[in-house]
Parts: structure tokens; C-alpha cells; sequence
């Protein structure tokens, strides 16, 4: 299994995925192909973060993993 720098975290929900979030998680994943990112940065779909009600549907969380020593 690959050892990723970056994870983005896209919300698959069902208010999220009537929202196109597929669609976003493609676009994501083709950019970073084209910008040689796409050993660093792992694009994941989850389950619903519970924001629809704050905000848009789809959120996004950049994290960065530490490596034990």
C-alpha cells in the first residue's frame, strides 16, 4: 500500500453526491495527475462530515501524515 504525503477528504454523502460530489473527486484526480502529484496526494471519499447544514455540501480537509521514528 502506498504511503501518502497528503490525504483530501471529499464528503460522499447523499446530499453530497446529489451535489456532484463524484464529479469533484474525478476533477481532483486528474489534476493531480497532470501536476505529478498523484503519489503524494491521495484523493479519499468519505461519509457525510454533518456540515450540509452549515454550509456547502462538499468539504475539504488537507492533512498531513507524521511518520513514526
Amino acid at each position: 500500500m502506498a504511503q501518502y504525503k497528503y490525504h483530501i477528504l471529499c464528503c460522499g454523502g447523499t446530499g453530497c453526491k446529489s451535489s456532484q460530489s463524484a464529479d469533484i473527486v474525478n476533477n481532483l484526480n486528474q489534476i493531480l495527475a497532470e501536476k505529478n502529484l498523484s503519489n503524494d496526494v491521495q484523493v479519499i471519499t468519505t461519509g457525510c462530515f454533518g456540515f450540509c447544514e452549515k454550509d456547502r455540501l462538499s468539504k475539504y480537509c488537507l492533512t498531513t501524515l507524521s511518520t513514526p521514528r
